[in-house]
């Protein structure tokens, strides 16, 4: 992976600002991608990206240019694996191992490496092409849900309740730091739906924690410190369901990353299918290639709808993450913070428009077939024909434009080779016919 001088420069995407300080952010998260994927190969450990990292890999070929975090998906036995051998990663790197190890907050209910907190050391600012604040990529790890929909649903509510026990919990710890009255209404959560139980009193959180010991046959308030407690027993939920409970407790082929899915708000993450994400395919992002999962048209499909059309929306955290860090560097150093950039007229002039190769179009296009081809080959041996009837269509799209490219632009005659391509995408609409006929039972 070689990151440029001229990659790191500030850029325009898509109509969207890229400062060179995001750019260094963005690598500061590659490097540490690599690092982790490098132990993953040595130890057989299974991930891919998830989210808007997913998303980017497939439609941008990068980062989203208003997105600045990463997240990845481990399954559990792949992630408990990685915990083990966290060690044998490059120094520097700080591992939040699990969910109850991070005691403060459960706005951080996912596990991540982190770059050294020291970021401004010499160091650390050449390892991190010169990215001055931490730095961290997400670990969302993947659970299977039950197979009976009802004990999932009693699984998920057991959750939750703990959840709101821990979110009150930790409200009420800072309400004491404060020496303010207590007031629990304000849990800490990923929307503004409202919580399953809001216990807005001393009574209501001691009723609330008897339920759980009463649910769980479980003793608060001794050693090890309640919180810990409920930080165990939430991950104990999220690891092996509702084993202990008289109930049944087999899994199903669907899976979700459990830690969101049990959140007491609205769902953020839908259910993965085992079929679409046991395999990944390796998709061009930035200078390099990431994993995604074979079968990403479904869950993308699920998580955004017309995946392929960008919508600037609101993200979970603000923009930028290291914001806070910049605005306590810039009070320090103010005009001297050489990383801070303002506008003036003339910088909104537009330059005079370089002339474009001729071959760039074409070449793209070709890359794209070529990506498709290799990914309809992952999904052949998968059988999955949802994604096949995709690649397909995307086959004949790419095709249709790089003819009408050809056609409109090239000074040579191009009718045998529009010809062809007219051919193939006949070839490709054959083909997803005779998929839909299959779907639908009649061959």
């Amino acid at each position: 992976m070689t990151i440029t001088d001229k990659w790191l420069e500030d850029e325009v995407r898509g109509g969207f600002y890229v400062p060179s300080l995001m750019k260094r952010c963005w690598a500061s998260k590659l490097v540490m991608l690599k690092d982790l994927n490098d132990l993953c190969e040595k130890l057989g450990v299974h991930w891919f990206l998830d989210g808007g990292n997913q998303l980017g890999a497939v439609r941008d070929g990068g980062f989203i240019p208003w997105d600045d975090d990463v997240d990845i998906c481990m399954f559990r036995e792949d992630f408990e694996r990685f915990r083990t051998h966290f060690g044998e990663m490059p120094p520097g790197n700080i591992f939040l191992p699990s969910v109850q190890h991070n005691n403060t907050s459960l706005t951080k209910i996912f596990a991540n490496v982190t770059s050294v907190k020291k970021a401004m050391e010499p160091d650390n600012m050449e390892r991190y092409y010169g990215f001055p604040f931490p730095s961290s990529v997400d670990i969302i790890v993947v659970d299977p849900l039950l197979r009976d929909a009802e004990n999932e649903q009693l699984r998920k509510d057991l959750a939750s309740t703990v959840q709101t026990a821990l979110n009150a919990l930790i409200e009420r710890e800072d309400r004491e730091k404060k020496a303010d009255s207590l007031d629990l209404s304000d849990a800490l959560s990923f929307s503004g739906d409202k919580m399953l139980t809001e216990p807005e009193s001393e009574e209501d959180y001691q009723h609330l924690m008897d339920e759980l010991q009463s649910m769980f046959d479980e003793r608060f308030g001794g050693a090890p410190p309640t919180k810990e407690q409920l930080f165990d027993l939430f991950e104990d939920i999220c690891a092996r369901g509702l084993a202990g409970f008289d109930v049944d407790n087999r899994f199903s082929e669907e899976k979700s990353a459990c830690y969101a899915w049990y959140c007491p708000k609205k769902t953020v993450y839908p259910p993965m299918y085992n079929e679409d994400v046991s395999r990944t395919t390796l998709l061009p992002y930035e200078m390099t290639a990431l994993p995604v999962p074979v079968g990403y048209d479904r869950y993308l499909t699920q998580s955004y709808g017309d995946y392929m059309t960008p919508h600037r929306v609101k993200s979970f955290h603000s923009y930028p993450g290291y914001r806070s860090f910049e605005a306590k560097v810039i009070a320090v150093f103010g005009e001297k913070w050489f990383y801070h950039y303002t506008f003036s007229p003339a910088d909104l002039e537009r330059p005079p428009r370089e002339q474009q190769d001729p071959r760039e179009v074409p070449v793209g296009l070709l890359s794209v077939l070529t990506r498709l081809h290799s990914l309809i080959a992952d999904t052949l041996e998968a059988g999955n024909i949802s994604m096949l009837l995709s690649c397909l269509e995307e086959c004949q799209k790419a095709a249709q434009q790089l003819g009408e490219y050809l056609e409109n632009n090239s000074a040579d005659d191009m009718a045998e080779t529009v010809s062809k391509l007219e051919a193939y995408c006949e070839a490709a609409y054959n083909g997803a016919a005779a998929l839909l006929g299959m779907e639908d039972g009649e061959g």
